[in-house]
């Protein structure tokens, strides 16, 4: 049986963990307790999806695996807030699909990148993403699950991709 992959075996914590600025320190310890907390909630969606393929947190980590061998080296040039945006986005962006309450499986499929926004969300008022300037953060990620469901088209259009901003001193 293969090991499953860890948050700590992957390129971008590995590089945040190389970083000794105050925002990888805080970044690195939250991203752990944050990837066992959705760890539990993407379990959920084997229950409403049997039949569908494994979306649990290796699948995140597979995401942030097939991103890091696109970006290699360029790594090093991503600041530690997007890198931590970029993480909670690879972790919470199938989190839409462990809602209950939807009419059919069907709808909850189509809609779940923009009802990640809604876990996220819920999971930041219940105080769990305890970082400075959180409020600021989750809207980048709640705006990369979304755009996640997204043509490029649609996205590459979109005034808020084209936008540049700065969070805890990390553009």
């Amino acid at each position: 049986r293969e090991k499953m992959a860890t948050l700590k075996d992957t390129l971008f914590y590995t590089e945040l963990k190389k970083r000794r600025s105050d925002n990888a320190v805080i970044y690195r310890g939250k991203l752990l307790e944050i990837s066992e907390d959705i760890g539990g909630i993407l379990e959920y969606i084997r229950v409403t999806f049997p039949d569908y393929p494994d979306h649990g947190i290796g699948h995140s980590y597979r995401i942030l695996d097939y991103v890091a061998k696109i970006i290699g080296a360029q790594i090093k040039y991503l600041s530690d807030t997007e890198i931590f945006c970029f993480v909670l986005s690879a972790l919470f962006h199938d989190t839409g699909m462990s809602l209950v309450g939807f009419s059919s499986k069907n709808t909850l499929r189509t809609k779940h990148p923009e009802n990640a926004s809604k876990v996220i969300d819920a999971y930041y008022n219940k105080g769990y993403l305890n970082v400075k300037n959180a409020h600021r953060i989750i809207q980048v990620v709640m705006y990369i699950c979304k755009a996640h469901g997204m043509d490029i088209d649609e996205m590459y259009k979109d005034k808020t991709f084209r936008s540049v901003d700065t969070i805890n001193g990390d553009t």
